[in-house]
């Protein structure tokens, strides 16, 4: 369904000039990224195509620093569009990422792992991962087989336990907003609905709300002691204090603001947010028991 036409353009271009642009211009260098697909070609039947919706290959590329031109690589020499199966497993394409030694490098060195799944349409192959025990009803978008709406959300609850935060981007008009937003329910990055996008520049404009979800401004304080004087609590970026906006709205000011009156969150607003996301803030520290740098009471 990728070779559908959107705008004069199949949605696999469409999809593959976003990611182009998301990872050769904003995305943050200090995000480790790797790439998936779904059927992935794998155990194909030499009768017929009731094996699309293999996805028992090893992942495509795997998280890694500064892979951005290896995902590109790996993207374009799946062709155009790519010849890997008309199913779509949608449920067992994220299964996958349950086991954390199919994709190793998205959990190394204490990483946060995030899975963003970018799909058309809705789960056809449900739990059969190889869909061969019902081969007449494999990929019949209308068959009880089909994941449902409750195996996405117990699914993504699942991935979330095992340390995998789920994002959803639906694209195009044939998508299943029902089960979507089951999967997004449940994946733990505050985005609890599924993004849509029916071109390019909405496209592009759901990496970025996953890029502001993955690098994020505001932060919750699970420390300091609850005895810690919130009058007396300074960021930096490096060696230089972030200014403190007493009561302040992060929409207008530039430094930053508790979120509570708890004063267990916190965050970073106006260009220090900007600048947090660009990847240019070597270190983010706080100090404890210094009277705040206060610029607006």
């Amino acid at each position: 369904s990728m070779v559908d036409n959107d705008a004069n353009q199949n949605r696999w271009k469409i999809a593959m000039s976003a990611i182009e642009k998301m990872l050769s211009g904003w995305i943050d260098p200090r995000i480790a990224v790797g790439v998936d697909v779904f059927p992935d070609g794998s155990g194909r039947a030499s009768t017929g195509d009731i094996a699309d919706c293999g996805v028992s290959n090893p992942v495509q590329l795997d998280c890694a620093l500064n892979n951005e031109q290896n995902i590109l690589d790996v993207l374009g020499e799946l062709g155009d569009p790519p010849d890997l199966g008309n199913m779509t497993p949608m449920w067992c394409g994220l299964n996958n990422f349950n086991t954390a030694s199919y994709a190793a490098g998205c959990h190394a060195d204490g990483r946060e792992a995030y899975l963003v799944m970018l799909s058309d349409g809705s789960d056809t192959c449900g739990e059969d991962c190889n869909c061969l025990n019902e081969p007449k009803t494999c990929g019949d978008p209308n068959a009880e087989e089909n994941a449902s709406k409750e195996d996405l959300e117990q699914l993504s609850s699942k991935l979330l336990g095992n340390g995998v935060h789920t994002m959803v981007i639906g694209f195009g008009g044939g998508v299943d907003a029902y089960k979507l937003n089951g999967i997004a329910k449940n994946g733990g990055t505050g985005l609890d609905s599924f993004m849509f996008a029916e071109n390019e520049q909405q496209l592009e404009a759901a990496f970025q709300t996953v890029s502001d979800a993955v690098i994020p401004c505001s932060y919750d304080l699970k420390t300091p002691k609850a005895s810690a004087d919130p009058d007396k609590v300074n960021f930096y970026f490096g060696d230089d204090p972030v200014p403190f906006f007493e009561n302040g709205n992060c929409d207008t000011v530039d430094g930053w603001v508790w979120k509570d009156a708890s004063h267990t969150e916190m965050s970073f607003c106006g260009s220090y947010c900007t600048e947090l996301k660009s990847g240019s803030v070597d270190s983010v520290y706080a100090t404890f028991g210094c009277p705040t740098y206060v610029v607006v009471k």
